[in-house]
């Protein structure tokens, strides 16, 4: 017969810490302060979108502990979802999760996000953007095999697309293989979000057009204004400070701030 946990079983085996817990020990961790922001470094790895934006998503966590149930904390998210964390080991980051009551994993709940918040396109080329290009040459055989897994994943979301977005998406793959600029002022418009080095840019205003291929635009990241530019030599679009004309990543754009 299969045996499944309850909370109540986790509860009998000792499974689930209490806050008893760590007093017992005399652990230099586990306050609840502390735990408060374990569990929300813990969600955030779970949350497919940039640091500044996963803050912001977090909409409120409460903490539900009871001092014989557990250790419980409730993470509401903007999206209308509803996260529980259960501290199942002495450690940090050692978590049970539920999303909308349902047992997840961190995977789990990262891929029912991101199919939540982005447009089929967008997630497409979120983890085309963010692929590993050079796993096939690792030593390390579980790099090899993730960036394998990735690539499948990848086709798996190609697959999905429109025929438009699989256009576009042809077109953004053609950038990144023959350093050509990847938007045509009929693909971009103001209004649309792209990825630029990672980071979720919405076209504001388009600045600079050469043959009908987009050279620049002004947009919005983290909601503060930027400036993309076609970079020859970063083979695609990537920030710009206008004032002293240099490209930038999006960690220093961030740094600027």
């Amino acid at each position: 017969m299969k045996r499944i946990h309850t909370f109540e079983s986790f509860l009998n085996e000792g499974l689930y810490q209490t806050y008893a817990d760590y007093q017992k020990k005399g652990s230099k961790f586990g306050k609840p302060e502390e735990l408060k922001d374990d569990v929300i470094i813990s969600v955030k790895h779970a949350l497919p979108m940039n640091h500044d934006e996963k803050d912001r998503f977090i909409k409120k966590v409460e903490d539900q502990s009871d001092d014989e149930k557990g250790i419980k904390f409730e993470i509401t998210l903007k999206s209308g979802d509803t996260i529980h964390g259960y501290k199942t080991g002495p450690w940090r980051m050692q978590w049970e999760w539920y999303l909308n009551k349902k047992k997840s994993n961190i995977g789990e709940i990262s891929e029912y996000l991101e199919g939540k918040i982005y447009k089929p396109y967008e997630r497409w080329q979120r983890h085309y953007d963010g692929r590993d290009k050079f796993y096939m040459f690792s030593d390390d055989h579980r790099a090899y095999q993730s960036g394998t897994a990735h690539e499948k994943y990848i086709k798996s979301l190609y697959d999905k697309l429109s025929s438009a977005d699989k256009k576009k998406a042809d077109k953004h793959m053609e950038m990144n293989e023959s350093n050509q600029p990847a938007y045509s002022t009929d693909e971009l418009k103001p209004g649309d979000v792209v990825q630029v080095d990672g980071a979720s840019v919405t076209v504001s205003k388009i600045t600079e057009v050469v043959e009908n291929s987009i050279i620049s635009f002004d947009g919005e990241c983290d909601g503060k204004p930027c400036t993309v530019s076609y970079n020859d030599g970063q083979d695609g679009y990537t920030f710009l400070d206008k004032e002293s004309g240099r490209f930038m990543t999006y960690a220093e754009v961030k740094n600027m701030r």
